[in-house]
């Protein structure tokens, strides 16, 4: 499986969990191997994304990275923050303190 695949397998599992969202995933490669960050999930479908607990997130992240093993690579997803989350407004106060 050659790595585009891996964003589209990761985009497709996310964009399952979302109800309105235009879920978006981009690759950066470094010496740990692969990164996925996801983009584009609205407030309203983060909490599905992510599930109770981080079950979601979690089973999306091993199955990710179970895909990634059978081809010898490692892959890891990363969730950003929704614009206008409570989360990303926390830390942007933070800053400017």
């Amino acid at each position: 499986m050659e790595q585009n695949r891996y964003a589209e397998y990761c985009r497709q599992l996310i964009s399952g969990l979302c109800n309105e969202s235009a879920v978006v995933v981009d690759k950066k490669h470094d010496d740990m191997g692969v990164l996925l960050v996801v983009s584009g999930i609205s407030k309203m479908d983060m909490g599905n994304v992510i599930g109770r607990k981080g079950a979601h997130i979690q089973h999306v992240r091993e199955l990710v990275r179970v895909v990634g093993a059978m081809d010898g690579a490692r892959v890891a997803v990363k969730i950003t923050e929704p614009e206008g989350s409570l989360k990303a407004e926390s830390f942007s106060n933070y800053a400017r303190i």
